[in-house]
């Protein structure tokens, strides 16, 4: 974590915030543990308020509400984890072993063209080791990469170091309830999330507060929903997404957006050198009323 990104965006206490009544309390640098190459790799950031502390893990702040829940799960799992293996292909695999499955060249090329554009601050929520954050931020002042999985990001993080890529923030955060505050982004991507989370709907409404007037939107889906993940009653088809960004179905919501492209891409992830899951994504670039 480079420590002059905290003051482009500002992270905020998850567990004193107000956003009800506009009040948020701003994370500041507390103790440093170890620095390489200016990020640091080890510390914490602190509450000025509250007094709550979140730990830098292999140079990602981990800023959760249950934080202590959180970290004791993370602390049993390998690293990195069979998932993260797994997408670490699939985000950067070899183009030589891409050829036998073109659809992902075609999937990681349409995601890049639909997000073109010159961005302040851009998000990528459910960023995993981050490709697509990557190809964001070269495109963008600041960009922050938000997941769950801290193994993935972890990598993404030294992938950074690597390649001396200096405008971006890898944070795990829950993407239903992100430590931040409203009207920050110019762009926000989540894909391959919305069939990842509890609540869909919720996922949008955060992007959408996230998001300024006039900012874009992409997210891309499968709709591969799972009831261990997702209550069947959450579940959404492309007709709701479409309908809810326009306003036209599920009022509630209160979105409103010009639908700017939608398309649908193949990817296909490579499970073991004998299984492989080919999904069909909804893709999907609206903009902000």
């Amino acid at each position: 974590m480079l420590i002059k990104l905290l003051e482009k965006i500002q992270l905020v206490c998850p567990q004193c915030r107000d956003p009800a009544k506009d009040m948020y309390s701003i994370l500041a640098m507390n103790d440093i543990d170890e620095i390489s190459s200016e990020h640091v790799m080890t510390g914490d950031l602190k509450c000025p308020d509250c007094g709550s502390k979140y730990p830098i893990i292999g140079g990602v702040p981990c800023i959760l509400k249950d934080i202590d829940i959180w970290q004791a799960k993370v602390n049993e799992e390998p690293d990195p984890d069979p998932v993260t293996k797994i997408f670490n292909e699939f985000h950067y695999g070899k183009l030589e072993d891409l050829q036998d499955w073109p659809d992902d060249q075609r999937y990681w090329s349409a995601l890049k063209e639909l997000s073109k554009g010159n961005y302040l601050n851009s998000l990528d929520l459910g960023c995993s080791v981050g490709r697509h954050t990557f190809e964001l931020a070269e495109m963008s002042d600041t960009t922050l990469g938000i997941d769950l999985r801290l193994s993935s990001l972890k990598l993404a993080v030294i992938r950074q170091i690597e390649h001396d890529v200096t405008n971006i923030l890898f944070i795990a955060a829950d993407a239903l309830d992100p430590p931040l505050i409203a009207g920050m982004f110019d762009h926000a991507s989540a894909l391959n999330l919305l069939d990842n989370v509890r609540y869909p709907l919720t996922l949008m409404g955060q992007m959408n507060a996230l998001l300024k007037p006039d900012g874009q939107m992409l997210l891309a889906t499968p709709y591969a929903w799972q009831e261990n993940i997702t209550p069947s009653e959450e579940w959404l088809t492309p007709d709701d997404v479409i309908g809810a960004l326009r306003g036209s179905t599920l009022p509630q919501c209160g979105f409103s957006y010009n639908i700017l492209a939608e398309e649908d891409q193949g990817w296909t992830l490579r499970n073991n050198e004998r299984q492989y899951s080919h999904y069909i994504s909804h893709i999907v670039k609206a903009k902000k009323n």
